[in-house]
């Protein structure tokens, strides 16, 4: 990790031996973000872990070992963090979550995704785009992780809207941004506009700043 941070920081927690997605490194000004495996977390001590607007996450994290920091994940969100999850959740690292709830069939219709509420994290981008995939649909999500009691949703599935994207506002402190698929940060990997996704989101993040 670096020694000079940037007006906005985020920490990319990887979990497994997989390149850093690339639009880490064409970030615009001001935004920085360093990367630790998510077995060094318990090396990082608060001061600097609750400096980071946010910690990005894969869908390759390893749940177990997260889920066993609980105290350290609910004391950086009370420190006014936000958390961005992308997959499914299998082991709930907070109280309030649950676990992942796969679409109990899967088809075209199913699988469209619908806009359930505009949000700045998704400015720019068609939920077609979401959809298909070269022609293939369930790349975005096949299914959903429940979200608490107030989240404000944002992405649906299907003719149930099943909540594959949702913002929650923790009443202790912090946000969680659930993505229910695979990582947002490679998603349009292979297209032209393939930052303009997780810029949206980094952007959103930016504009959340905390003060600690």
């Amino acid at each position: 990790m670096t020694n000079e941070r940037a007006a906005t920081s985020f920490l990319f927690l990887q979990s497994a031996r997989r390149s850093i997605p690339p639009v880490f490194s064409r970030l615009p000004p001001g935004m920085h973000v360093d990367v630790a495996s998510q077995y060094e977390l318990d090396d990082i001590d608060d001061t600097a872990l609750h400096s980071y607007t946010a910690l990005l996450l894969t869908s390759h994290l390893d749940q177990i070992h997260f889920e066993r920091r609980r105290g350290r994940i609910e004391g950086y969100l009370d420190s006014g963090g936000t958390i961005v999850f992308n997959g499914p959740i299998v082991r709930p690292f907070l109280t309030e979550l649950q676990p992942f709830v796969p679409l109990p069939k899967r088809t075209l219709e199913t699988l469209r995704v619908c806009r359930l509420a505009s949000h700045p994290a998704f400015p720019d981008i068609a939920v077609e785009r979401l959809s298909l995939r070269r022609g293939v649909a369930g790349f975005w999500g096949r299914g959903h992780n429940p979200p608490p009691p107030g989240a404000t949703l944002i992405h649906g599935l299907g003719p149930e809207r099943a909540p594959v994207d949702w913002e929650w506002r923790r009443p202790a402190g912090g946000t969680l941004l659930c993505h229910a698929g695979n990582d947002i940060w490679g998603f349009l990997e292979d297209e032209p506009d393939a930052d303009a996704l997780p810029l949206g989101v980094l952007g959103w993040l930016a504009s959340m700043e905390k003060t600690v």
